[in-house]
């Protein structure tokens, strides 16, 4: 297992969804949480055969909640962060 940051580099709140691409039915370690603006969340991911891991996101503005994007990111190692924003 390897953690990971999970930072909101947005100028407002995001509701944020993150699904762990290395568990076989994609099981989400984030839910849409509300991450306030410049913080950061830590996420628990199963590393892969080389101690990576990887994800897909998805975030959405609190006041906004139709305005978001998704996006993925490959080979994170323990420690790093996936900045996520609109």
């Amino acid at each position: 297992m390897i953690n990971v940051s999970i930072k909101n580099t947005d100028v407002q709140d995001l509701f944020v969804t993150v699904a762990d691409l290395n568990v076989v039915v994609n099981q989400l370690v984030l839910d849409a949480k509300r991450i306030n603006k410049g913080q950061a969340v830590v996420v628990e991911l199963q590393d892969d055969s080389d101690g990576h891991g990887q994800i897909r996101w998805q975030v959405n503005q609190t006041e906004s909640p139709l305005t978001g994007k998704s996006d993925q990111a490959k080979g994170l190692s323990d420690g790093d962060v996936v900045e996520v924003s609109t």
